[in-house]
C-alpha cells in the first residue's frame, strides 16, 4: 500500500511497467532511505553530547502558536 491508498498495481498499470518493479523500486527506496536516516541511538548520544535538543523558537508543525492566520512568526514579534 502506498500513499493515498494506492496500490503498486495501480501504479505499475498506469506507467506501463509490472507490479512487482514497483515494488521492488518501493523496497529499494525505503531501503535506501534508511540506510541514510540517523539511528536513534547515535541521535541520542549527540543531543546528549551538544547539551539538549530542543529548540528556543516555536515549530510551526507542532506548535499552533508558532503562526496565527498564516504570518511567520518574525512578523509577529513587537
Amino acid at each position: 500500500m502506498l500513499r493515498c491508498d494506492q496500490r503498486p498495481g495501480d501504479l505499475a498499470s498506469g506507467n506501463g511497467v509490472h507490479r512487482t518493479t514497483v515494488t521492488r523500486w518501493v523496497r529499494e527506496a525505503v531501503g535506501l532511505l534508511a540506510a541514510r536516516a540517523p539511528r536513534l541511538d547515535r541521535a541520542l548520544k549527540k543531543i546528549a553530547r551538544t547539551g539538549g535538543g530542543g529548540s528556543a523558537r516555536r515549530h510551526p508543525d507542532t506548535d499552533p502558536a508558532a503562526h496565527r492566520h498564516g504570518e511567520p512568526e518574525e512578523l509577529l514579534r513587537p
